[in-house]
């Protein structure tokens, strides 16, 4: 599985998705996109920032599940202290554990999920 963010700013984008995600953004430059792939402790890449003329960011459609395991209150504590929003609190999911849609910097509804 692998998945692109769209983003309107990589330089706000990386700080938001770095501190909320708690994972490393390596910045490349592929044509002509810059590319923010995020980087977890014992995990290869599942995605990346993109940022592009030809994409754009959305508050509807899919959404992605990113994982905030174990520190899901921790992600939603910094969710707004790095300029996103936070939608719809932690809510639970039953035996699939518990969600909370936000909104980062660059105006994607995105859901943060732990068990």
């Amino acid at each position: 599985m692998w998945f692109d963010i769209p983003v309107i700013d990589m330089d706000r984008a990386i700080p938001f998705y770095e501190s909320v995600l708690n994972c490393e953004v390596k910045l490349q430059n592929i044509k002509d996109a810059k590319v923010g792939v995020l980087h977890f402790d014992k995990i290869d890449p599942p995605g990346c920032l993109w940022e592009t003329d030809q994409e754009q960011p959305s508050s509807a459609g899919i959404m992605i599940y990113l994982s905030a395991q174990g520190r899901l209150e921790e992600a939603l504590s910094r969710v707004t202290d790095n300029g996103g929003r936070i939608i719809q609190p932690k809510q639970s999911m039953g035996a699939y554990g518990y969600r909370s849609i936000i909104r980062d910097t660059e105006g994607n509804r995105l859901v943060l999920h732990s068990y």
